[in-house]
């Protein structure tokens, strides 16, 4: 099976509909499909919160609540500030638990971050903390807008500082209105920061067939060579 981390260059910049779309075309291509929000913010009521609900429903089956998303805060803040507000003991453990069992059960497990790649977690934490301890390749999300390469290219210098594996880079249209950076963005986030591929998930699309046929077999491709 197939497991990846979901980070972004920023907050809102489609993570949730890239690994959406990710998910609903494993389950149409007849994989189990499995997916885990470690920590979300900004929850306003009892239950999966927005962003683990809309990877849970892509999934098409049901999955522990507790492993989808271990930890929820009510104020929209970063975990680490909104955790000071809670007593639950934030735990590394809890959320690689988690990801274990839904893993176990699943061909593709795809495991959101919350933010960017260094979103502040509790305990001087951040989100490549996460990734690390979950030992799982990243999945860069960018929003396909003027400004990306510098942020995209930014976040790939720092997945390699810190030695972590890179799947690759996905350019999201988060809205309707064309950019006119979008034609160039693919060809200079590739020519500078040289990722295994980057792809564009397109406004409005529920599926990204291509885009996970590419991530499944570079994947593949990779294990072979290791």
């Amino acid at each position: 099976m197939h497991a990846f981390f979901v980070t972004g260059t920023d907050t809102g910049v489609g993570k949730t509909y890239v690994c959406a779309a990710l998910l609903r075309s494993a389950v149409a291509s007849g994989l189990r499909a499995a997916a885990q929000k470690p920590a979300e913010t900004g929850v306003a009521q009892e239950g999966l919160p927005e962003d683990a609900r809309q990877l849970l429903s892509a999934c098409q089956r049901p999955l522990d609540p507790e492993d989808v998303c271990p930890f929820r805060y009510r104020e929209a803040l970063a975990p680490a500030v909104a955790h000071e507000r809670r007593l639950r003991r934030f735990d590394l453990d809890v959320i690689r638990r988690g990801a274990e069992r839904l893993r176990a059960d699943a061909d593709l497990l795809l495991v959101e971050g919350a933010g960017g790649l260094l979103c502040p977690f509790p305990d001087g934490l951040s989100g490549a903390d996460v990734a690390a301890c979950l030992q799982l390749p990243l999945l860069v999300v960018a929003r396909n807008a003027l400004g990306t390469v510098n942020h995209t290219l930014l976040t790939l210098a720092e997945i390699r500082r810190r030695g972590l594996p890179l799947a690759g880079v996905v350019l999201s249209q988060t809205i309707a209105q064309r950019d006119a950076s979008e034609q160039d963005n693919e060809t200079l986030i590739r020519d500078r920061g040289a990722p295994p591929f980057v792809a564009t998930l397109p406004f409005g699309a529920e599926f990204a067939f291509g885009l996970l046929e590419r991530l499944l077999s570079d994947a593949e491709a990779s294990e072979h060579h290791v």
